[in-house]
């Protein structure tokens, strides 16, 4: 059967392609809702991976670096479960961590076949879904329909259809970026939609009260818009980004205003707004088991496990960094750090290079490098984006390089 879909690409005047990127793109569109284990998104994707064969998907041997990092912080895992207390936890986090690994190969491998259609289908999904879940997020916070407020909110605050309003607020960035970047670079009657579609991800995430994501948004917004900036040489266009940054700017500060009379939104705003928490510091804070997690590092080369920290210190150190070194070891550790670094190092490369994508190259980049300052307050290597950002970067990066290469062969 496989080989007579190769054989015959198109049915019913759609190509085995076009059903396949269409299929990412409703992968990603699904991905708003996580309340249950495992999440449509996960079921999906995994059936997708088969799809991929006949699509004629493959990993490129440019993605070698990727490869060889990943192999050694899953091995580094796999050690480290001979030293920890909870076999059972730490064993199944390891397999989530393997499992999110292959969604990342899967979205490379969609973006080094084909950049532009992969990147659209991706990008595209997942700004749907941010949609969805800022608009859950809005009708529970604001109780619009019967029971959605207990449904779609935790402890006062917007979470959608997630589990907690701290990864709820994140998820949304990536497609509030790729949204305004597409505002920002085609003509105002085309971006309209896309103007609409950011205002809701943005009240979504306004309301999730999330300190990090708030940091995060408006982090991204800025490298986006300096990006822009940075790589076009044409003024009329600098000039006209300049100006709807500012009126951006005016109109963020009156919804923000207007937000302030809302009911319980002035009283949250003013607890969430402060910059250090009661559960941040104060002898059993964020900042203490962060500096206790050091001192479990530097006695413990093979590292714990997942969960063994957690347990003695009632939780996770609230840094990814410190608990990947936790859960993997030094050398683990290490593999992760060089994995961020050079994901930043490798995308910012694309941004100034002269491709089709560059676009694409610079949300990548807006979304990841904020991504990465968030990972010193959260734990983030569980977070399904995060690893979609990681894949796409990579996949872009293995087509850039395997290109140029082919430009050299043909010069020669």
């Amino acid at each position: 059967m496989a080989d007579y879909l190769i054989r015959n690409r198109t049915l019913t005047g759609w190509s085995i392609d076009d059903l396949g990127y269409g299929l990412l793109w409703l992968c990603f569109a699904l991905g708003f809702l996580v309340m249950v284990e495992p999440a449509p998104f996960d079921l999906s994707i995994l059936a997708l991976g088969g799809l991929t064969l006949i699509m004629g998907l493959r990993i490129p041997g440019s993605l070698s670096p990727l490869i060889v990092l990943c192999v050694v912080i899953l091995l580094c895992g796999f050690i480290a479960l001979t030293q920890t207390k909870d076999l059972a936890d730490s064993s199944m986090h390891m397999i989530i961590t393997c499992y999110l690994m292959v969604i990342m190969f899967i979205v490379a491998s969609a973006t080094y076949t084909n950049p532009d259609r992969g990147l659209k289908a991706i990008l595209g999904g997942h700004a749907a879904a941010a949609v969805i879940s800022a608009a859950l997020g809005i009708i529970g916070y604001f109780n619009l329909m019967p029971g959605t407020h207990e449904l779609f909110t935790e402890y006062g605050r917007a979470k959608g259809a997630f589990k907690d309003p701290n990864v709820f607020g994140p998820f949304l960035i990536v497609g509030g970026i790729y949204a305004l970047q597409l505002v920002l670079t085609r003509p105002l009657a085309k971006g309209l939609i896309w103007l609409a579609m950011l205002l809701v991800v943005v009240l979504g995430l306004f309301l999730s009260f999330s300190r990090g994501a708030w940091g995060h948004f408006a982090l991204s917004t800025l490298i986006c818009v300096v990006l822009l900036v940075a790589t076009s040489r044409d003024r009329a266009f600098n000039l006209r980004i300049i100006f709807l940054g500012i009126c951006a700017i005016v109109i963020f500060a009156l919804a923000i205003v207007a937000a302030l009379n809302l009911p319980g939104v002035s009283e949250m705003l003013s607890v969430r707004a402060g910059l250090n928490q009661s559960y941040d510091s104060g002898g059993s804070g964020r900042f203490d088991g962060q500096a206790l997690a050091i001192r479990w590092i530097l006695a413990a080369p093979l590292g714990y496990g997942q969960d063994d920290f957690g347990y003695f210190w009632g939780e996770q150190p609230h840094n990814v960094y410190l608990y990947m070194f936790l859960q993997t070891g030094w050398l683990g550790g290490v593999a992760y750090i060089a994995l961020v670094v050079g994901s930043i190092v490798g995308i910012l490369r694309m941004v100034f290079s002269t491709t089709p994508w560059r676009g694409y190259a610079i949300v990548l980049a807006s979304t990841f490098i904020p991504l990465a300052l968030e990972g010193l307050i959260v734990d983030t290597d569980h977070w399904r984006h995060f690893w979609m950002l990681i894949g796409m970067i990579w996949g872009l990066i293995a087509w850039h390089r395997d290109w140029n290469v082919s430009m050299l062969r043909r010069g020669m």
